[in-house]
């Protein structure tokens, strides 16, 4: 998969660094993003972080694509 992906994790442990790794490695186009102070229910647990790094990465994903001038 080449698409550019979002991968969210806590800092409890639950996901090994060698996961993240492993996952960065087969999708080289992700941000891994650890929370601090969370667990299982990231989202729901910070919800304030874990929207600000979806909003982030939306729009640094979609500004090239948006505003492009390399348009036919």
């Amino acid at each position: 998969m080449t698409a550019p992906t979002l991968v969210l994790a806590a800092d409890d442990g639950a996901m090994p660094l060698a996961h993240l790794a492993a996952i960065q490695h087969t999708l080289p186009n992700c941000q891994i993003a650890v929370v601090p102070g969370t667990s299982h229910g990231v989202a729901m647990e910070k919800p304030h972080i874990v929207n600000q790094l979806i909003i982030g990465f939306l729009a640094y994903e979609q500004a090239p694509r948006l505003f492009s001038h390399d348009r036919p």
